[in-house]
């Protein structure tokens, strides 16, 4: 029988020091649930998600969830930040190459602004920071089939989160976890110089482009957002990045849903600037 305690003892308290390892942050957490509750409310929103990750070691810093959110993970949004690095990849475009996206409609392609004219030519990189589908998938025609799967593992939250925090540490990819020692999983993802485009679209983005909802003078902050259509009439909007962009400590998404129009990644910015100034003090 003493040895039946024994065991039970031995048996709790690696039980606790693995809970004592598990690297959620209560304040975090508390104080990122109370802004994204007023956020959803704010705009009359079904729900939303933060996910905020340590960017060196992986470790999971926080992950809330405030109402309704659709559970499925064949999110069906365009991935802008991997397409623009698999393209700069092949090494048969140039951050500098221009394309004529006309009134932003090509085949069964819509750029977001299409109703007001598009955007006309653009160069690759000004594509990506005005989130013109039309032209990257006009560069993706120029360079032929790229493959994105190396990048971004799986097709869900942690599959992007992971793949901005490889941009965050300048290529190297590490695997999220809760508790114990850092794992890499791979030690560059793309070339040196690709990443630093990348890296610098981002943080341009956020200056002066699409992004700059999500522009603090508080903290640097690098990312981009995207929004789609989920089904008849919910909208998934998204924001995901590093901060402080010169020196990342945290890599972030945010995710908000709602029913109907208006419905665009300029909601989820706000609330992404918000989070890093309470995280970065």
């Amino acid at each position: 029988m003493r040895r039946i305690y024994l065991a039970i003892a031995l048996l709790m308290t690696t039980v606790s020091s693995k809970a004592q390892e598990y690297y959620f942050d209560g304040d975090a957490e508390k104080a990122i649930s109370t802004l994204l509750q007023s956020k959803v409310n704010e705009i009359a929103g079904n729900g939303g998600e933060v996910y905020v990750m340590e960017a060196q070691t992986g470790r999971i810093i926080a992950k809330v969830k405030s109402g309704n959110t659709t559970d499925n993970e064949e999110w069906l949004g365009y991935y802008f930040a991997p397409t623009y690095l698999a393209l700069l990849e092949t090494g048969k475009v140039k951050p500098t190459d221009t394309f004529d996206t006309g009134e932003g409609v090509y085949k069964d392609t819509y750029d977001h602004n299409w109703r007001r004219g598009g955007y006309g030519t653009l160069t690759l990189e000004d594509a990506f920071m005005q989130y013109s589908k039309v032209g990257l998938v006009m560069a993706t025609e120029k360079v032929g089939t790229i493959d994105i799967s190396k990048f971004v593992g799986c097709n869900s939250i942690w599959g992007i989160l992971t793949f901005y925090n490889a941009v965050a540490n300048g290529g190297k990819r590490v695997q999220p976890i809760g508790w114990g020692n850092t794992i890499v999983k791979n030690e560059q993802i793309a070339s040196k110089e690709n990443i630093a485009h990348l890296q610098r679209a981002l943080r341009q983005n956020v200056i002066d482009r699409l992004g700059k909802k999500a522009n603090s003078s508080k903290v640097e902050i690098a990312g981009h957002g995207r929004s789609f259509k989920l089904n008849s009439d919910i909208y998934r909007m998204e924001f995901v990045g590093y901060f402080p962009a010169s020196n990342p400590k945290y890599s972030m998404m945010v995710v908000l849903e709602k029913n109907g129009l208006p419905a665009g990644s300029g909601f989820c910015g706000p609330l992404f600037k918000d989070i890093a100034e309470t995280l970065i003090k």
